[in-house]
């Protein structure tokens, strides 16, 4: 008699009977790739094809998420084959190069484009092709056009940071696939509303070695940058010890601009990274091993060390958050 199957009242493919694979193999098909082409196409070859919205009205068990499919794919006419018309995007009426500049510029960011491209033959062939008196932006002209965006959206920040808000931050590093250590410092604040307000700050090439001095440097320029030296409430970052010089050192640079700003008070460990290292410790006490004798983790033994040496750290922290109500936010 053979294996029970099932057809798919979208495409009619043949699949196996949910008796020996469950619904799960069902519901994965209704999501593929396979089923949504052979729907489209069905779709574009013969309007009469039922739709999902239809299957359900008359009585055909379809989920939300398949009439949700059904709106978007087959009652679209965007597409054709694997070719589909640019309707995701808004743009302005008629064609401005001024415009046109700076979604090439928006475009070249968000694609982590080499500046150089823009002289490749090839790629401006695209350009010309679709409008003849194309006139695409020079490598220098981007780069300078890219330092004029750069302002006008630090600019655009210094405005949305209220007058005399209190602002807190948090700084991490990290390093790009080209080997190059940049820091990120975002701020946050709250408004007189109680709403949470977040924005980065800056994205600071490291050049030198991670010293808590070198880093304080670079989050005392960006606080200058934004004019909110003197309105830094708290600073955020992991545990490790550049960390610690950083806030010392950040704590005596202001003070130097008769800033009062305490170190030990407003320096607070990331939760996150001290339950980390928490964890990595006690799983590594446990001495778990799988049946290979290798556990896959990102687990270092220098995890156990730094757990012992921070125990200090981590009760101020707990203080911090289930005690101290003596700062202003706003």
């Amino acid at each position: 008699m053979g294996r029970p199957n099932i057809q798919c009242v979208l495409c009619s493919t043949i699949l196996a009977h949910p008796a020996g694979t469950g619904t799960a193999s069902m519901h994965d098909h209704h999501k593929s790739q396979l089923c949504k082409k052979i729907r489209q196409r069905n779709v574009l070859e013969d309007y009469s094809t039922p739709t999902l919205e239809e299957l359900w009205k008359k009585g055909t068990k379809v989920s939300k998420f398949h009439i949700f499919e059904s709106k978007k794919l087959l009652t679209s006419r965007d597409q054709i084959g694997n070719r589909k018309l640019i309707t995701d995007v808004t743009l302005p009426d008629g064609y401005d190069q001024v415009q046109f500049d700076h979604f090439f510029l928006e475009a070249v960011l968000a694609t982590n484009m080499s500046f150089n491209a823009i002289n490749n033959a090839a790629f401006r062939r695209i350009f010309r092709y679709l409008k003849r008196d194309s006139m695409l932006p020079s490598p220098t002209i981007t780069r300078n056009r890219l330092q004029s965006f750069y302002e006008e959206i630090m600019e655009r920040i210094r405005n949305q940071i209220p007058p005399g808000v209190k602002v807190s931050i948090a700084a991490d590093t990290w390093t790009s696939p080209n080997k190059i250590a940049f820091l990120a410092i975002v701020g946050y604040w709250i408004t007189d509303d109680w709403e949470l307000r977040e924005v980065l700050l800056g994205f600071e090439q490291i050049c030198g070695a991670h010293t808590g001095e070198n880093l304080a440097d670079l989050v005392g320029d960006v606080l200058k940058r934004y004019g909110i030296e003197s309105r830094l409430l708290g600073f955020t970052s992991d545990s490790a010890s550049n960390n610690g010089t950083l806030a010392m050192a950040l704590s005596d640079a202001l003070d130097q601009l008769s800033i009062d700003w305490n170190c030990d008070h407003n320096h607070i460990p990331c939760m996150a990274h001290v339950v980390q290292l928490i964890l990595g410790a006690f799983m590594d006490h446990l001495k778990i091993k799988s049946k290979g004798e290798n556990v896959p983790s990102n687990f270092k033994e220098s995890y156990v060390e730094k757990v012992a040496s921070m125990v200090a750290g981590f009760l101020k922290t707990v203080e911090k958050v289930s005690s101290d109500s003596s700062y202003n936010l706003v």
